[in-house]
C-alpha cells in the first residue's frame, strides 16, 4: 500500500498487478460451495425476502398510522383555532344581509 507521506511513490502502477475484486472473492466461499444445495439457497432466499417484506410492510403501516395521528391532531387544532372566527364572520354577514333587506 502506498503511504501518502512517502515521497518515493512516483513509480507507475502496472495495471496487470492490480487485482480485480471478482478474482479475489468468489460468489460463494469455496469451503461452502459443496455444503449449499441450490434448493437450500432458494429456500433461504424465499424466507429472507418474506421476512424483510413483512418487516418493511409493518414499518410502513406503523409510520402511516403515526402520520395519520399527527395530521388529525393538526387538523383538529386548526379547526379549533379557525372555527370561532369563521362562525363569527358568517353570523355578521348574515345579520348585515338581514339589515339590508329591511
Amino acid at each position: 500500500m502506498i503511504d501518502p507521506g512517502d515521497e518515493d511513490h512516483d513509480d507507475p502502477i502496472d495495471e496487470d498487478d492490480v487485482p480485480v475484486l471478482t478474482e479475489i472473492v468468489s460468489p460463494v466461499a469455496p469451503e461452502l460451495e459443496s455444503r449449499w444445495d441450490p434448493d437450500d439457497i432458494a429456500g433461504l432466499k424465499t424466507a429472507l425476502v418474506a421476512e424483510v417484506h413483512d418487516l418493511a410492510e409493518g414499518l410502513v403501516h406503523q409510520s402511516c398510522r403515526e402520520l395519520e395521528a399527527v395530521l388529525l391532531e393538526r387538523i383538529a387544532d386548526r379547526i379549533k383555532k379557525e372555527l370561532p372566527d369563521l362562525v363569527e364572520r358568517i353570523l355578521h354577514e348574515h345579520v348585515e344581509g338581514l339589515r339590508e333587506r329591511d
